[in-house]
Protein backbone atom coordinates (compact mmCIF):
# COMPACT_ATOMS: atom_id res chain seq x y z
CA UNK A 1 0.00 0.00 0.00
CA UNK A 2 1.19 3.51 -0.54
CA UNK A 3 1.78 6.11 2.15
CA UNK A 4 -1.78 7.61 1.78
CA UNK A 5 -3.59 3.82 1.40
CA UNK A 6 -1.80 3.09 4.93
CA UNK A 7 -3.10 5.85 6.52
CA UNK A 8 -6.80 4.81 5.08
CA UNK A 9 -6.53 1.59 6.91
CA UNK A 10 -5.02 2.61 9.84
CA UNK A 11 -8.11 5.18 10.69
CA UNK A 12 -10.64 2.66 9.17
CA UNK A 13 -9.73 -0.32 11.36
CA UNK A 14 -8.94 1.85 14.34
CA UNK A 15 -12.12 3.23 14.28
CA UNK A 16 -13.34 -0.98 13.88
CA UNK A 17 -11.42 -1.61 16.79
CA UNK A 18 -12.69 1.02 19.27
CA UNK A 19 -15.61 2.38 18.32
CA UNK A 20 -16.65 -1.17 17.23
CA UNK A 21 -15.46 -2.89 20.14
CA UNK A 22 -13.32 -5.65 17.65
CA UNK A 23 -10.34 -7.46 18.35
CA UNK A 24 -7.55 -5.58 16.65
CA UNK A 25 -6.84 -8.68 13.91
CA UNK A 26 -10.66 -9.06 12.87
CA UNK A 27 -10.93 -4.84 12.59
CA UNK A 28 -8.04 -5.03 10.23
CA UNK A 29 -9.39 -7.75 8.30
CA UNK A 30 -12.62 -5.93 7.89
CA UNK A 31 -10.77 -2.39 6.91
CA UNK A 32 -8.79 -4.39 4.43
CA UNK A 33 -11.89 -5.72 2.59
CA UNK A 34 -14.51 -2.24 3.26
CA UNK A 35 -11.07 -0.82 1.38
CA UNK A 36 -10.94 -2.97 -1.24
CA UNK A 37 -14.60 -3.00 -1.71
CA UNK A 38 -14.74 0.85 -1.61
CA UNK A 39 -11.99 0.90 -4.59
CA UNK A 40 -13.66 -1.67 -6.79
CA UNK A 41 -16.75 0.68 -6.39
CA UNK A 42 -14.16 3.82 -7.09
CA UNK A 43 -12.72 2.13 -10.36
CA UNK A 44 -16.23 1.41 -11.95
CA UNK A 45 -17.42 5.36 -10.94
CA UNK A 46 -14.20 6.33 -12.66
CA UNK A 47 -13.90 4.19 -15.78
CA UNK A 48 -16.63 2.21 -16.53
CA UNK A 49 -17.15 2.03 -19.63
CA UNK A 50 -13.87 2.52 -20.53
CA UNK A 51 -11.49 -0.49 -20.43
CA UNK A 52 -8.43 1.37 -21.75
CA UNK A 53 -8.47 3.18 -18.88
CA UNK A 54 -9.25 0.49 -16.34
CA UNK A 55 -6.44 -1.31 -18.27
CA UNK A 56 -3.89 1.35 -17.77
CA UNK A 57 -5.04 1.88 -13.89
CA UNK A 58 -4.60 -2.03 -13.50
CA UNK A 59 -1.01 -1.98 -14.90
CA UNK A 60 -0.03 0.97 -12.18
CA UNK A 61 -1.65 -1.29 -9.39
CA UNK A 62 0.41 -4.08 -10.52
CA UNK A 63 3.52 -2.10 -10.21
CA UNK A 64 3.06 -0.06 -6.83
CA UNK A 65 1.48 -2.96 -4.92
CA UNK A 66 2.04 -5.79 -6.78
CA UNK A 67 0.70 -8.57 -8.74
CA UNK A 68 -1.39 -10.43 -6.36
CA UNK A 69 -3.21 -7.17 -5.06
CA UNK A 70 -3.90 -6.17 -9.14
CA UNK A 71 -5.17 -9.70 -9.60
CA UNK A 72 -7.41 -9.61 -6.36
CA UNK A 73 -8.61 -6.30 -7.86
CA UNK A 74 -8.95 -7.51 -11.57
CA UNK A 75 -11.13 -9.82 -10.88
CA UNK A 76 -13.18 -8.55 -8.56
CA UNK A 77 -13.92 -5.25 -11.15
CA UNK A 78 -14.75 -8.18 -14.10
CA UNK A 79 -17.50 -9.29 -11.72
CA UNK A 80 -18.39 -5.66 -11.12
CA UNK A 81 -17.69 -4.44 -14.27
CA UNK A 82 -20.52 -7.27 -15.94
CA UNK A 83 -22.74 -6.12 -13.59
CA UNK A 84 -22.86 -2.22 -14.29
CA UNK A 85 -23.67 -3.54 -17.99
CA UNK A 86 -26.60 -5.29 -16.94
CA UNK A 87 -28.11 -2.51 -15.09
CA UNK A 88 -27.91 -0.78 -18.52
Amino acid sequence: MIDYDEELFEERAAVMEFDGGMERKEAEAKAREDLHRCEVQWCIRKFYPDGNAMAAHLETVERRRGKPAADRLRADLRKAWKEQGRKK
